[in-house]
């Protein structure tokens, strides 16, 4: 029985794929509601919650639901999360935002049938693609149902340009047009506030019957710039890519975001799966352009990857950076404590790569019970190896540092202690940033304190099984047995 209290306010938030809601709710709209009780609902119709993931540094309570748009797939998800809002947190106000998939209507409809007081709906839209946007039928609906619009990027028309964009969205909306840039509004943030912000958004939701998706897999760790310029080939039936993804160069993983011939990759908090891209299109699948999709990096080009950016998220690059216990301290402290529980392991684990194996285990060889070797950089390999380690203590050494964290992150019953290569990490038990003699130097004395025995060790590039798996890889790059769902 629904409990009797004040109907809460709710804005829609509309517009096409790519088109800068979820930058707008994050840059203008929550900051101007700053110091009201206020929740957020956000859909997502790839398989990831892709934009809750974007907006969860914020203090505002943050609901997500992917899988499919509202208006079809998700509306029995749509309506126990809008009483879960209502029941639960009792907000004054929620921001529904859309698919860019979902026309208004049945969104509409849903705010309403769940008790809540819709005071309008803005309806977002780039300048970039504007022309070809306008002849969407879908896109035409979502304005024709707002009481305001916000033109993003709008600050790269010159003032010609930008005064034929307004009047063509007036036309379809019949309402003002705000330019923003960044998600920043340029024009009083209040109007977007305002009871009365729309008209009474109706209409089906089979608006979207052209569009399909597909959702490709990542095989192993891609350069950065490789990626980039993958999405920078997409042909123009390409709308939207999206997904969590995690680059070689980097420890964080990044939320993918791709529309408009743009790209924007950002860190975001440890996500469970980091190696999937939905890609929103028209027209027939474009198999070729998935075909090329990087396969990530061999591991002897582990070595030679470049810092491009600044380090991600909690990570040090400094010299002698080190981690303990998710603190930063003092590295001869945790170069103490790598030792003690080093020590203190009945049977420690060395995991490497195949391209330093035999430097790095001749260096730690007499210090640990086991050499695991991970073969190659290929997501499935990792989380297998690590899976079946049964040591007590796992030590990374020669790994690229993403690796590395992501196995820490899988065996997170174990003590992890990490011997970074570029980044010391607040993930490990004892992450430390040294350089090839120190840890010769932290080696010999680790064998000090242990009973001298040649190590097992457990290489997992056993011929038979590196076969099977090239078959499987080759498989899942086949255009033909990418894995897709239609809508």
């Amino acid at each position: 029985m629904r409990r009797e209290t004040a109907a809460p306010d709710a804005l829609l938030l509309t517009g096409p794929l790519g088109a800068g809601k979820t930058t707008l709710l994050e840059r203008s709209l929550l900051p101007a509601l700053a110091g009201r009780r206020v929740a957020v609902l956000v859909n997502d119709a790839g398989p990831v919650p892709f934009d809750s993931l974007l907006l969860s540094d914020t203090p505002i309570p943050i609901l997500g639901v992917a899988g499919g748009c509202f208006c079809c797939r998700a509306g029995g998800r749509l309506l126990e999360a809008l009483a879960e809002i209502r029941d639960r947190l009792a907000p004054d106000l929620v921001v529904l935002e859309g698919s860019g998939l979902s026309p208004p209507g049945p969104l509409a409809r849903a705010l309403q049938e769940e008790g809540y007081r819709l005071l309008g709906t803005i309806a977002v839209i780039a300048a970039a693609g504007l022309e070809r946007a306008l002849r969407d039928p879908l896109v035409r609906a979502q304005l024709a149902a707002s009481g305001l619009v916000v033109l993003t990027g709008a600050d790269r028309l010159d003032r010609a340009a930008f005064e034929k964009a307004r009047s063509a969205l007036q036309r379809l909306a019949r309402a003002p047009v705000l330019p923003a840039f960044e998600g920043v509004v340029r024009g009083p943030v209040a109007v977007l506030l305002a009871p009365g912000t729309a008209g009474a958004p109706s209409g089906s939701g089979v608006l979207h019957a052209g569009v399909r998706s597909a959702t490709l897999r990542l095989a192993g760790l891609p350069r950065r710039a490789e990626l980039c310029a993958w999405l920078a080939r997409a042909p123009k039936r390409v709308l939207r890519v999206k997904g969590i993804v995690q680059c070689a160069e980097h420890c964080a993983p990044l939320a993918l975001n791709h529309a408009l011939g743009e790209t924007d990759l950002r860190p975001v908090a440890a996500a469970s799966e980091w190696s999937e891209l939905w890609v929103a299109h028209t027209d027939e699948e474009p198999r070729a352009w998935f075909a090329r999709l990087p396969r990530g990096c061999a591991p002897d080009d582990w070595q030679e990857l470049e810092a491009t950016l600044a380090p991600l998220g909690e990570v040090d690059a400094r010299t002698d950076a080190a981690f303990a216990d998710g603190r930063r301290t003092d590295p001869l402290e945790a170069a103490q404590l790598l030792l003690d529980r080093l020590a203190a392991a009945t049977r420690p684990v060395l995991v490497t790569s195949a391209a330093r194996r035999a430097e790095t285990a001749a260096r730690w060889r007499g210090a640990i019970a086991e050499i695991a070797v991970v073969p190659d950089a290929r997501a499935r390999t990792i989380d297998a190896l690590v899976a079946r380690l049964s040591g007590d203590v796992l030590l990374f050494a020669g790994l690229p540092d993403a690796l590395a964290e992501r196995a820490a992150a899988r065996r997170a019953d174990l003590c992890a202690l990490h011997l970074a290569q570029r980044f010391a990490l607040p993930g490990p038990s004892v992450s430390l940033r040294i350089d090839p003699e120190r840890e010769a130097t932290l080696a010999a004395l680790a064998r000090r304190e242990r009973p001298r025995s040649d190590p097992v060790v457990s290489a997992a590039d056993e011929p038979r099984q590196s076969q099977a798996q090239d078959r499987k890889e080759k498989e899942e790059h086949d255009p033909n047995t990418l894995a897709r769902q239609e809508r």
